[in-house]
């Protein structure tokens, strides 16, 4: 039943026939708060004298004096600032989360305030009543944060901000901030006496305990909603105790302890919020409730917070000045220990620094292997903690000492196979650390292995014939070495040399024969699964057969052929191969023949010259008994000289092996390993230029051009006129006559013989494909002169030999109407000698033929009588 005394209190200030007072549903220390039902209009608007109308029947919230403290001017002052402030509040707009006031009176002994009645529960209940998350509850503090900023904003201060003042509407979930009763307002003077504190002791601001830490502020009300906030997500007040202790810890800035860790749910970043919320000085904590909601609404949101703890170096300065005695003796202590640990440190360090450099000195005494190096290294990187400086002269001293080893290894007569390992590995281990000179050195290790070495060098009196010719039957007369056959014959039995022959090996033999009996001479090669038979013929004693497939039957009788023969197939012309030798006069001094086998090929000369190579696939392995190397060697020609040479096996340049694989047609194998030369200081452009070959037989045409671009911009160079001739074949193809003239332009007027060695035979492949129909059709309607001349100049370039050229271009340029060209195109190759010398009848036939077409009647007698000069 609604007590008596209130509404005689009602009654005082003439308002018990408005409101019917129901039930008191709360209480504090200058009143009781009363939910009242509205039953008349008679309410005044404060400062008014006029009534204003209400709606009767409405539930309200009355909050009145405690009638124990009737008359008690200041609960009645401070009664009177809430009603004012809630006014201002409503004449501002009102706000969502702030209570509104309906109406207020003021007398000199009682006082009354008429809010709208807020169902629902207080924060700390609500939060704990309906168990919400972790964001539900930052969600409702920065409802009232944001509320907070707006009433911030017109100069008040709430200054008593707890769960107990924050109430949640049962019907709308969302927060209210209630009792404005020590609300300080900027133009109202301080109620209380000097320091005394205003507000609920665990939920005040530290500048309210003691005002010389600074003015009330909107900062306080933030200090207040952090701890609301803290205490919500761990159940705990941030500094926890009775009041004494609590202004203690505020004396001794206490910080309190890290919400994360009485509750791990919290975030680092809503930690940091908190915190900063909570910070002892006003200046540390967000300005205003509108900063504070700003933050937790960022932390909702997933972004990035604003709010940082301060640093360990500020809390420790402040802290310090707060004790500049215990700071001053605690900092002595702390630097004379140090000093102390720094100065054991650094000797420690020195020792284990000498210790260091001590044994990479002793290290450097010895030859390197794969683990020392290893090993030195991790000392380095110990070193390098120490002493960065000595770990650097160290370590350039550690390359160089490798450095040094791998030349004096490099330097040493004859190396085993463990040298060459340890070569490798080193090798490897300088690349990334001095490139440019591992690149030298690489280069002359593969110089090295590649190199030929003398096995055997047999010459007069042959006294000791070093192991060779194992089954003796020779004999020495006059300084030279015959062999002994039990009968004449113009096929004498072959003479063994050696039965240990291998891949590769180079034989290199003088003769000494009598050429008017000459008949023939075979050097044979067997070794594994390849037999291979080098022939030196007169021409009157050679088979018919290879005088046919070479086009030799019309040569000289007294002329040679240089012969190739593999796995007996001698007439294969996939498996053999041959030169013809015009000189009769070869026999008459000592002729030297040279027969070099590698794996994949095969190569011949007579006296370093008539070179003739044959591509054969000799397997490399270890060496059989079956090996052998012998000589088919006629009873009348002697030995003046013999020496073997051989190479490692594994003696395979990169290089090499890229070649290989291009030679069996493996481009993308092939180019791999172009590629890794790349930059190499000796063969680099050739890689590049081999690299372009196989992108065009991978069918990139694009690619290949811009790496022969790139070549033909650069210095002048066997590769560089290679490249040129190239892009000149690839502009002619697609039709690009004003590009194929600019690159023929760049062209010397002579190519070197390197040049001709690397890029005639498959130049002039492609040119004859390319220029068919332009060379070799009779039946062309219209020919370009400007591409027929540039393609003669090519095939000049090329040396051509005038009879092939004037067979290949001659009718195309009297087609193209430039007869006179024509003309000395046939004139020259028919007055060719060594056209002549090489007998090619067929070629000045045709010439002949084709010239017959091109001149008038009166000149074939001229034309027979060259015919007959060629017969």
């Amino acid at each position: 039943m609604p007590d008596l005394i209130h509404h005689a209190l009602l009654a005082s200030i003439g308002w018990d026939q408005r409101f019917e007072m129901l039930e008191k549903i709360g209480a504090g220390a200058m009143g009781q708060v009363w939910r009242a039902r509205e039953i008349s209009s008679c309410g005044q608007k404060t400062g008014e004298d006029e009534s204003e109308a209400t709606s009767s029947d409405r539930i309200v919230a009355l909050k009145i004096l405690d009638p124990a403290r009737t008359g008690d001017e200041q609960t009645l002052a401070r009664l009177e600032i809430e009603g004012e402030t809630l006014t201002k509040l409503r004449d501002a707009g009102q706000h969502e989360h702030v209570v509104p006031i309906l109406d207020f009176k003021i007398t000199d002994e009682h006082a009354c305030l008429v809010m709208e009645f807020i169902p629902g529960l207080n924060l700390r209940k609500w939060s704990s009543t309906h168990q919400l998350s972790l964001q539900d509850r930052v969600r409702l503090i920065s409802h009232v944060a944001r509320a907070s900023g707006w009433f911030h904003g017109l100069g008040i201060v709430h200054r008593d901000l707890k769960p107990a003042n924050i109430l949640v509407h049962a019907t709308t979930h969302q927060p209210i901030i209630v009792d404005f009763s020590i609300a300080k307002v900027e133009d109202t003077l301080t109620l209380t006496l000097t320091n005394e504190a205003l507000g609920t002791a665990p939920y005040m601001a530290p500048e309210q305990f003691d005002r010389r830490r600074g003015p009330i502020s909107p900062a306080s009300d933030v200090f207040s909603l952090g701890s609301t906030l803290y205490e919500l997500l761990t159940q705990v007040h941030p500094h926890p105790g009775d009041f004494t202790q609590i202004l203690q810890r505020f004396v001794d800035e206490v910080r309190p302890a890290p919400p994360s860790l009485l509750n791990p749910a919290v975030p680092r970043d809503l930690e940091s919020i908190i915190l900063k919320a909570l910070s002892h000085r006003p200046s540390d904590r967000y300005a205003d409730g509108t900063a504070l909601a700003d933050d937790l609404d960022r932390f909702l949101a997933g972004e990035p917070v604003k709010a940082r703890p301060l640093p360990l170096t500020t809390r420790l300065l402040r802290r310090a000045r707060r004790k500049p005695a215990l700071t001053a003796a605690l900092a002595a202590c702390v630097v004379l220990g140090a000093f102390t640990l720094w100065n054991v440190q650094r000797q420690a360090a020195q020792r284990e620094r000498f210790a260091l450099e001590s044994q990479l000195t002793s290290d450097m005494q010895e030859a390197w292997s794969k683990s020392s190096l290893s090993a030195a290294e991790s000392t380095l990187i110990e070193l390098a903690r120490h002493d960065a400086a000595s770990a650097t002269t160290l370590r350039h001293r550690l390359q160089q000492d490798v450095l040094h080893d791998i030349e004096a290894r490099l330097r040493q007569p004859h190396l085993l196979d463990a040298d060459f390992t340890w070569l490798r590995s080193t090798i490897d281990w300088l690349k990334p650390r001095l490139p440019e000179e591992a690149a030298h050195l690489q280069t002359l290790i593969t110089d090295r292995l590649g190199r030929w070495e003398t096995q055997v060098d047999l010459r007069p009196p042959f006294a000791d014939l070093l192991g060779l010719f194992p089954r003796s039957n020779i004999r020495v007369m006059d300084g030279l070495l015959y062999a002994l056959h039990d009968h004449s014959s113009s096929n004498p039995a072959p003479i063994v040399i050696t039965d240990a022959a291998s891949v590769p090996m180079e034989v290199d033999c003088t003769f000494l024969a009598e050429g008017s009996t000459f008949h023939h001479l075979a050097l044979d090669f067997s070794h594994q699964d390849a037999y291979l038979v080098l022939m030196l013929y007169k021409v009157q004693h050679t088979p018919g057969a290879v005088l046919v497939r070479m086009g030799l039957e019309s040569a000289a009788p007294e002329s040679y052929v240089l012969y190739f023969n593999l796995n007996s197939k001698l007439y294969d012309g996939a498996q053999s191969h041959g030169i013809h030798i015009p000189d009769s006069h070869l026999l008459e001094k000592p002729f030297r023949l040279t027969l070099r086998v590698e794996h994949g090929l095969a190569e011949a000369s007579i006296n370093g010259r008539w070179p003739l190579r044959l591509d054969s696939p000799f397997a490399l392995g270890s060496m059989k008994p079956a090996n052998y190397c012998r000589i088919s060697w006629p009873t009348d020609i002697g030995l003046q000289h013999l020496a073997l040479r051989s190479r490692r096996s594994d003696a395979v340049s990169p290089l090499e092996a890229a070649d290989l694989l291009a030679t069996q047609e493996r481009w993308a194998e092939a180019r791999r390993l172009f590629e890794n030369l790349r930059g190499d200081p000796h063969f680099g452009i050739e890689a590049e230029c081999k690299i372009a070959q196989c992108r065009l037989r991978e069918g990139d045409d694009s690619a290949a051009v811009a790496i022969w671009e790139r070549i033909a911009q650069g210095k002048p160079s066997v590769w560089r006129d290679g490249c040129l001739i190239q892009l000149w074949l690839h502009s002619h193809q697609r039709h690009d006559l004003v590009a194929a003239s600019r690159y023929a332009a760049l062209l010397p007027a002579h190519l070197s013989s390197g040049t001709l060695k690397h890029f005639v035979p498959q130049v002039r492949t492609e040119l004859s494909e390319t220029f068919v129909s332009l060379c070799m059709g009779l039946a062309q309607p219209r020919i370009d002169p400007v591409a027929l001349t540039q393609a003669t100049q090519i095939y000049r370039l090329l040396q051509t030999p005038p009879l092939e050229l004037a067979n290949r271009v001659g009718m195309t340029h009297h087609f193209a109407r430039l007869d006179h060209e024509a003309q000395e195109l046939y004139r020259a190759g028919l007055d060719d000698p060594a056209g002549r010398a090489q007998g090619s009848l067929t070629f000045a036939t045709n010439c002949l033929d084709q010239w017959c077409r091109l001149i008038p009647s009166e000149k074939e007698p001229l034309l027979a009588q060259s015919l007959d000069r060629w017969k």
